[in-house]
């Protein structure tokens, strides 16, 4: 039918301008659903991978216990907190509404053998995939093993087109930078060391649950807690609800050794870390965390255990290995936080 040019004359302002159609912006899935060492060395991933899709929905899956964490994050804008599937029903469930998002890529940061097999969910239209799964566009070597797991997960980032042209030399990937934890929760007086009854002066201590003939011993904590107070710093000790005998007993030592045991969620955690002189643990994933805020740390390594492949990475992270943790001498960790500029004091403090 032509249009007359009466019907037409009628439209004094000219033509209506067409609807610009608003483009969704791409969705990238990030799969992160391993403990809480994981969890820390994956959130370096996300910076990285947010570097790389800085127009896209960035979404993480990940379990309850360090959810706040993620939540926290900056690069993020959806965190979905899920558990992992035991069965293949609960898989089905799992999968059918990812399956119903249009993700252009999804990047598996767990390498678990439930993520490895979960590409084939989304077959026969899987979107981009980085990972360990068979068969999918952008893979991770399964035999790049014997590699610290920041700079594994570098490579793969890599591999899919993300970071540096040449790649990251070895032991030079970027630690996780958790600079950003207190925009958490801004302002509030939980993330203060005041809260816990601490000055701005103190060292941490994360001795973990570990069996005893494994731990550094008691006698060896109080040599250097004495020597710690003598310089008028503040002790605080970290431990789990009801289940880290070390901690309590270190707690114990002296009136001024302050009890955190059970008190602290994750991000309290990271935010009293980041606040402190100096951190010291055995080797577990608290220290992950520790290590992550920015705060000089050394960690105690015995046995076979390799720091070179397992270690926290930070601004300032001291390893100290023996044949056995007890062999530790408290002077290596004194040292150790002399050359953090802790204090000045001499090694005969603890003599």
């Amino acid at each position: 039918m032509t249009r007359s040019s009466s019907s037409v004359s009628t439209f004094s302002a000219g033509p209506a301008p067409a609807t610009r159609r608003q483009t969704p912006p791409p969705e990238v899935l990030v799969l992160m659903l391993g403990d809480l060492k994981s969890c820390v060395q994956n959130l370096a991933g996300i910076e990285a991978i947010r570097q790389g899709h800085k127009k896209a929905r960035l979404t993480a899956l990940v379990t309850a216990p360090y959810s706040a964490l993620v939540k926290a994050c900056p690069h993020l804008d959806h965190v979905e907190v899920v558990e992992v599937p035991k069965t293949l029903r609960e898989t089905y469930r799992f999968v059918k509404p990812l399956r119903a998002e249009t993700f252009s890529w999804v990047y598996d940061l767990t390498h678990s053998d439930f993520t490895r097999g979960l590409r084939r969910w989304f077959l026969p239209f899987a979107p981009r995939w980085s990972g360990i799964s068979p068969g999918c566009s952008h893979p991770l070597p399964v035999t790049n093993t014997g590699r610290h797991p920041l700079d594994r997960q570098a490579h793969q980032l890599w591999l899919a087109g993300l970071g540096p042209e040449n790649a990251y030399a070895e032991n030079t990937a970027p630690a996780t930078d958790l600079s950003w934890i207190f925009d958490a929760r801004p302002g509030a007086p939980s993330m203060t060391p005041a809260f816990f009854g601490l000055s701005d002066d103190y060292v941490l201590l994360a001795p973990g649950d570990v069996p005893a003939a494994a731990c550094w011993p008691l006698e060896k904590y109080r040599t250097l807690v004495e020597a710690v107070l003598a310089e008028d710093l503040m002790v605080a000790v970290l431990g789990g609800q009801g289940e880290n005998v070390l901690a309590r007993q270190i707690a114990g030592l002296d009136p001024r050794v302050r009890d955190l045991s059970g008190r602290t969620d994750v991000l309290q955690v990271t935010a009293l870390a980041a606040q402190a002189r100096f951190a010291l643990g055995h080797a577990n994933d608290v220290m992950h965390l520790v290590a992550a805020s920015g705060v000089p740390t050394c960690v105690l390594y015995g046995g076979t255990a390799d720091p070179d492949l397992s270690a926290p990475r930070g601004q300032l992270v001291t390893c100290l290995h023996a044949k056995t943790v007890p062999d530790i001498d408290p002077q290596a960790v004194w040292q150790a936080m002399r050359a953090s500029g802790v204090f000045d004091a001499p090694l005969q403090a603890l003599a």
